[in-house]
């Protein structure tokens, strides 16, 4: 599906950026207020209603006539014309690879996302590399550079990369992710990282050392090392890590899933679990536990997304923990869930997101099948970790566009408890499109969205490669538009590109 033109915009790093004015916010506005009555005294008529803003619904209502007589004032002008989407290339480097794999809205609607940017070199190097764009999707001059706020953790070597930020309340922005160990060490390793910027794109050296928390799970080897994927931030604004190691004494490439916990100023709060480690193997199986997306809900518990390949084929494994970091045995008896719910085949959590209700919506990718493609794949489970059976058909939604591979890599509750799921799709054979889906709140495709495209419900982006993905998204404050993150990939020579879309709801 070649559903919507996409726009290329030179901003990049040290570059003049385009000017975009409140006139060029696709956001809409809201219509003006209604007059105000003449007084009795004048009898006069009551005022006029204020003009639809940009994208309202209609224009204000007319004044109230005054209590003489005077007759109701005239109605507000007509509302302006719906919000349009915004899909766009947004390269954060003139030559060199560059992606985005996360996203969140500031308090003023502002879109800041984290990834990463090459270094300009000899040899391979990346750096951290924060952007953050305007509501109407240009890169913001106030912040960094031209928009965008690097760092280099570590010099040398092409492992490092933001995975994911939060937002503190007083505009500081929390990144996390991955660094090498020892960029110069033979055998590659890697550590987790936090890092704080403030809110005009610098460093917050009151952060960790110089504003930087090195957190190094285990010692790497074998082809496996430490992976910090996602974070979040609880109500004291400590720093909640979901990530996976190498698993001690293993010989092959197999990892422990592991949640750990900083202070608001990037120590190890050893308060937490053991020493501020959570660790799980699951079942003591000895296999390689991948964790994915997890978050801290609203009464302090910590979910955390994975999969663990459990008899061969991967299944999706469910952590919910206590804020004190013991496990919470209300959730699958044990603290955690292990579900395969397309035995013989496979299925992956990439991340999981909670209705209204309590019960947990998942996004991912798997098959009924031992081999072969994947399909998005999305399972609900009750707030006690039971899989629902009336969720989609049977208790699963399965999404295929052309028999090739499709997948979920994050999603969002929306309001109504509908379930919006960003990842990619495959139009065609060896092409992968990035992609949005929106669920009901059980489990269909949602018509609503995208009625006139091909597939009511779902909507592919086609950025001009053939290797493109949404990895991460975000809510606005008002819950009217979401932006969604990834990259556009050209392959051979050429380096890939971040992508932004602003989708209005």
């Amino acid at each position: 599906m070649k559903s919507l033109e996409v726009l290329v915009w030179p901003l990049l790093v040290g570059a003049a950026v385009l000017s975009c004015g409140g006139d060029d916010d696709p956001r809409p506005a809201t219509g003006g207020a209604g007059g105000s009555g003449a007084t009795a005294a004048t009898g006069g008529a009551g005022g006029t209603g204020g003009s639809g803003g940009s994208g309202a619904a209609a224009g204000g209502t007319g004044g109230v006539g005054g209590s003489s007589g005077g007759a109701a004032g005239a109605g507000g002008g007509a509302g302006g014309a719906a919000p349009a989407e915004l899909a766009q290339i947004v390269p954060l480097s003139a030559t060199l690879e560059d992606r985005l794999w996360a996203v969140q809205f500031d308090a003023q609607a502002r879109v800041v996302g984290a990834g990463f940017v090459a270094v300009d070199g000899t040899g391979p190097d990346t750096q951290v590399a924060v952007a953050r764009f305007t509501p109407a999707g240009a890169l913001d001059a106030s912040f960094g550079t031209a928009g965008v706020a690097v760092h280099n953790v570590k010099i040398g070597g092409n492992v490092e990369t933001a995975r994911d930020l939060k937002l503190q309340a007083d505009g500081k922005i929390v990144v996390c992710g991955v660094v090498e160990h020892d960029p110069t060490a033979t055998e590659p390793d890697a550590d987790g990282f936090v890092l704080r910027f403030d809110g005009t794109g610098v460093i917050d050296t009151t952060f960790g050392t110089s504003g930087v928390a090195l957190v190094d799970f285990g010692a790497g080897g074998d082809g496996a090392s430490d992976l910090l994927w996602s974070c979040d931030l609880d109500a004291q604004d400590r720093v909640v890590l979901f990530a996976s190691k190498k698993q001690p004494g293993s010989t092959s490439a197999l990892r422990d899933r592991v949640i750990a916990r900083l202070t608001k100023d990037g120590a190890v709060d050893t308060t937490f679990a053991t020493a501020g480690y959570f660790t799980l193997d699951v079942d003591g199986l000895a296999l390689s536990d991948e964790s994915r997306h997890g978050f801290v809900q609203a009464d302090g518990k910590i979910f955390s997304a994975g999969y663990t390949p459990i008899g061969g084929q991967n299944e999706i494994v469910l952590i919910r923990l206590n804020d004190d970091g013991t496990p919470d045995t209300t959730f699958g008896g044990d603290g955690v869930v292990r579900h395969n719910p397309l035995s013989p085949g496979m299925a992956e959590a990439y991340a999981a997101v909670t209705q209204s209700d309590g019960k947990y919506v998942t996004t991912g990718y798997g098959r009924s099948a031992t081999s072969g493609q994947v399909d998005l794949v999305s399972f609900r489970y009750s707030a006690a970790g039971v899989p629902d059976t009336t969720w989609g058909a049977g208790g699963g939604f399965l999404y295929d566009i052309t028999g090739d591979h499709d997948r979920g890599r994050f999603a969002l509750a929306l309001a109504g408890n509908r379930i919006l799921h960003v990842g990619s799709g495959s139009p065609s054979a060896s092409t992968l499109d990035a992609m949005v889906l929106i669920n009901t709140p059980s489990g269909g495709l949602d018509t609503s969205f995208n009625p006139a495209g091909a597939e009511p419900g779902v909507k592919l982006y086609d950025f001009g490669t053939a290797d493109e993905a949404f990895f991460g998204a975000a809510i606005s404050p008002g819950g009217d538009w979401v932006a969604a993150v990834g990259y556009a990939n050209p392959g051979g020579t050429q380096a890939a590109d971040s992508v932004l879309l602003l989708l209005p709801l």
